[in-house]
């Protein structure tokens, strides 16, 4: 049925006929019961029913030649011609004369010869024929070729290793990352409780996530993820952008001696927002308050830890501020499994400091190692203090002039609007001497 069907599309009411003259082309010839050939195109033999020719007995008559000129009429004997070949046809009557050695069967003009794809009656098919079936050979040709490209395509997916080493779509970590960001870089001196139950409901149990120090006010949205880095199976670091709004006191006297002494939600006797509100964020609202001055927006790009557990993405760290695109530190040991080193802590704490600084600024010139690319804070926040430094013992195997270590730092955020204590992983190189920031990258806690 396809088979018939295919036919009749690419030679239309004929393709009965046309299939059998392609069968006797592609062939060659077709034998009789006594050994003679049948012409494609005679209908005695019934070639075109593609049905076996009935075998010839003794009554019929075998076919007799007679030399003739090519424009002459056929003489009733042989005539040679000089100079020309006789060619031979059969004669209407009589015996059946044998043909001479040299003589060359009768051939058929250009105009006279068939096709495979030739009607019975030897009239050529229409243009229109002709065009439908090379549209129908085009189509299969491309229908083959984009079949055969899509197979290979969905093989090569099939083969190739899967990039993502957890069950966690990259989609659900950009989505879970983006409202961390939102929420843990948006904060109000009024509204301390609400940013802790934000943050609670984000962070692995038993896990103090909140770095804010308590004062100030800013607001955040238009979060963006610029990167994301697995760590194993559990864990993963996803860099975002976010857009900033600070807020600073209001040092006008005339707002000072209207500045509330109460939270707005204090002011209107509500209380905060409970389980059956929705889920609360932390940005505050976007109206200015007295005794705030907003400032201009500007953007803050902020790295969050995130590991899987129960079948939801928690953090297992505090977010931390770091460059644009972010930055990673050579592979080394984690500092969970370092011993630390209490001497080269107390000789590098100093330089550690200037790194740190350097790092805010923007001014890594002279403070980063041969070859090693760090991302800078470009100016977002200044460094209030090092709070912590820990250096640790140089990895088994490691050469000694390679060494790492855990910082913790207070920044400033823009306009005054408050404080982010954030901690790092710092890799240090030593050269001509001193020791040199090789990379720096967030510090992601323990796994769950």
């Amino acid at each position: 049925m396809a088979g018939d069907l295919l036919w009749w599309l690419m030679a239309g009411k004929n393709h009965h006929a046309v299939r059998v003259r392609w069968n006797a082309k592609r062939i060659g010839k077709s034998t009789r019961a006594d050994g003679t050939a049948v012409a494609a195109d005679d209908r005695s033999g019934r070639a075109v029913t593609g049905r076996m020719a009935p075998p010839v007995d003794a009554r019929h008559r075998q076919p007799s030649w007679t030399a003739t000129t090519p424009g002459r009429p056929a003489p009733t004997g042989p005539v040679p011609v000089p100079g020309v070949a006789p060619q031979w046809v059969p004669p209407s009557s009589g015996p059946s004369p044998t043909p001479p050695a040299d003589a060359v069967p009768a051939r058929r003009t250009s105009s006279q010869r068939q096709t495979a794809f030739d009607v019975v009656d030897g009239v050529r098919e229409p243009w229109r024929t002709r065009a439908r079936r090379l549209v129908v050979l085009a189509a299969l040709t491309v229908l083959t070729v984009l079949g055969a490209v899509d197979v290979t395509v969905t093989v090569a997916e099939w083969l190739r290793p899967s990039t993502s080493t957890s069950g966690v779509a990259d989609e659900v970590l950009d989505g879970v990352a983006e409202g961390v960001a939102v929420d843990y870089l948006s904060w109000d001196a009024w509204e301390r409780g609400r940013r802790e139950q934000v943050l609670r409901r984000w962070a692995l149990p038993g896990r103090e996530v909140d770095g804010w120090d308590g004062h100030g006010r800013q607001s955040a949205d238009s979060a963006t993820v610029l990167g994301r880095v697995r760590q194993g199976d559990e864990q993963a670091v996803v860099t975002v952008r976010a857009r900033v709004v600070p807020y600073a006191p209001d040092e006008d006297p005339e707002s000072s001696e209207q500045a509330p002494t109460q939270s707005p939600s204090e002011q209107s006797g509500s209380s905060s927002p409970t389980a059956g509100s929705g889920i609360p964020a932390a940005e505050p609202a976007p109206t200015d308050l007295p005794g705030w001055r907003a400032y201009p927006a500007r953007w803050l790009v902020v790295a969050v830890p995130l590991a899987e557990h129960d079948g939801r993405l928690l953090l297992t760290a505090p977010p931390a501020l770091v460059g644009e695109p972010g930055t990673a530190a050579p592979d080394s040991t984690p500092p969970g499994q370092a011993v630390s080193d209490d001497r080269f802590t107390r000789d590098t704490r100093a330089a550690v400091q200037s790194f740190m600084d350097a790092f805010a600024t923007g001014d890594l010139d002279f403070v980063r190692a041969s070859r090693a690319r760090i991302a800078s804070l470009e100016g977002a926040a200044t460094l209030v203090e090092l709070r912590q430094w820990r250096g640790m013992q140089a990895s088994p195997g490691a050469p000694p002039d390679q060494r790492m270590g855990v910082a913790t730092v207070v920044w400033r955020v823009a306009e005054n609007a408050g404080q982010l204590t954030c901690t790092y992983r710092l890799s240090l190189h030593r050269q001509d001497d001193r020791w040199l920031l090789a990379g720096i990258d967030i510090d992601t806690g323990k796994a769950p």
